[in-house]
């Protein structure tokens, strides 16, 4: 039985990861009686609700499924269901709604009137809530996806042949970047495809840069980070900010075995997301003495994250003494954020990278955006990689087109010694091009829309003034097109 949606055109995940950051505080002793700080942290975590068979638009989680399911208000049962409106109309849309059951109190409910994209369905607005609870007035719903929890790798393997560069891991962030292997085809310990692929790159100012696309199988959910969906971009990181119950944290073996006993983790977690094998975990933690707080790097690390307010970015520190800088995660609507000025708010993306400084100098990567909140430029001295995106008259409207890797062309050579090469010129080097599956019926047994169909390299040629394709730099890829557990697409044939 399938789950109607109409001009939706998508698959329906199996089951959906709901991100209940905060959803029980500051609870009132008449309705639960007296009330501990844990108690408070309940929800602060992630539910997996999963497609009831009867009725595939309704995703549930049960609540008394692990050991300790008491919880505050005696929670029964969380419930996610879309409904479709207007349906044969040019009107038709599809909502969400995400309701909270209690046994003793009335639910919670949140809701967002139309979904743009039902693999992802993002935030939902706080709708009907209860006076013996304060529940957050925001969730996200299958929202930027975490890799599977574990150590950073920092051994490597060599690229693949195939890449177009045959390229080895890059030390800029002081990780290996060991995704791909023709020996070592799957991760053992998880059973996580190793693909990458190196679509454009260059090596110079002693700081490798480029577009790396790294697949993955073994994400918390399936997600489009406008490449196609489950396709992570390594050189373009960001953090993710997750909630987790103390306890939890309490319990890892940086904070078990900590000898300053004043400190205690605040549920916040930040995940340096960059690559599936890349990434690195942060724990906030609160003196409970001087109210001050800081994060602690998981598995040992040396790496460093420090917020700072007043500029509203984090920066994270690596040993190799790179600095990589992000905006926070400050709401646009803080009256902090309305009085920058209009280019700095338009700049902002939460999360999302901005700055990468090396050691020396010269070595200094910089991002931009659009107003969209997409990468735009990303500038690294005299070079720049240009971003453009299919328009909104495409199927696939938002995700990335291609990618120019430009230069400063009074830098380039010419074929004419004579001729005056005005400063600011752009020259074009080389670019990646992309197509995704459309739904078109031909498509329909290989892909879903937004799945990544084809890559390929091409080189401008000055002579003729035009692209020319480069031989043997095209990859096709084909998907399974069927939902499987949270990836309601994108896994990889």
């Amino acid at each position: 039985m399938q789950c109607d949606l109409g001009k939706t055109k998508q698959n329906l995940p199996q089951a959906y990861v709901v991100h209940l950051a905060g959803s029980c505080a500051a609870c009132k002793e008449e309705c639960i009686g007296p009330t501990t700080k844990n108690d408070c942290e309940y929800f602060n975590r992630s539910v997996t609700v999963r497609q009831v068979p009867a009725d595939p638009c309704r995703f549930t989680y049960t609540f008394g499924q692990e050991p300790s399911a008491s919880g505050p208000l005696h929670p029964q049962q969380l419930t996610l269901t879309l409904t479709k409106h207007g349906e044969g109309t040019e009107e038709e849309r599809v909502s969400v709604e995400v309701a909270l059951e209690f046994e003793d109190c009335s639910p919670v409910v949140w809701q967002s009137p139309r979904v743009l994209d039902i693999a992802n369905i993002g935030c939902l607005q706080r709708r009907a809530t209860r006076s013996e609870c304060c529940s957050p007035k925001i969730i996200e719903v299958s929202t930027v996806p975490t890799p599977d929890y574990c150590p950073p790798q920092p051994e490597w393997t060599r690229g693949n042949p195939d890449d177009l560069n045959d390229a080895d891991y890059w030390p800029v962030a002081d990780v290996a970047l060991g995704q791909d292997s023709a020996e070592v085809p799957i991760r053992y310990f998880n059973g996580e495809v190793q693909l990458r692929i190196k679509d454009i790159g260059s090596d110079g100012y002693g700081f490798p840069w480029g577009h790396t696309r790294i697949y993955s199988n073994r994400l918390s959910n399936s997600y489009d980070f406008g490449n196609g969906y489950n396709w992570v971009i390594n050189e373009l990181p960001q953090l993710v900010l997750r909630r987790n119950p103390p306890d939890e944290i309490k319990q890892l073996p940086h904070i078990k075995h900590s000898n300053n006993k004043d400190e205690t983790p605040t549920g916040c977690t930040i995940v340096f997301f960059r690559g599936t094998r890349n990434s690195l975990w942060f724990d906030e933690l609160r003196d409970t003495q001087t109210n001050a707080t800081r994060w602690q790097v998981r598995y040992g690390a040396k790496h460093t994250l420090e917020h700072f307010s007043s500029r509203f970015q984090f920066e994270l520190r690596t040993p190799n003494g790179n600095l990589w800088t992000f905006d926070d995660f400050t709401p646009s609507c803080d009256p902090k954020i309305k009085n920058l000025n209009d280019w700095v708010k338009h700049q902002r993306a939460p999360g999302r990278f901005k700055k990468l400084n090396g050691p020396y100098p010269s070595q200094i990567v910089s991002a931009t955006y659009d107003a969209l909140g997409r990468v735009d430029i990303v500038h690294r001295g005299i070079e720049f990689f240009k971003y453009k995106y299919f328009d909104d008259n495409n199927v696939n409207a938002g995700r990335i087109e291609s990618i120019t890797w430009r230069r400063d062309s009074k830098h380039l050579p010419t074929s004419d010694p004579t001729r005056e090469l005005e400063s600011g010129d752009l020259g074009d080097l080389t670019r990646v091009v992309y197509t995704y599956y459309e739904g078109t019926l031909n498509d329909a047994p290989h892909g879903n829309i937004g799945d990544l169909k084809t890559s390929h390299t091409e080189i401008w040629d000055a002579k003729s003034n035009q692209w020319q394709a480069r031989p043997f730099a095209v990859h096709y890829y084909r998907y399974y097109t069927t939902a499987n557990d949270t990836y309601g697409q994108g896994l990889l044939k």
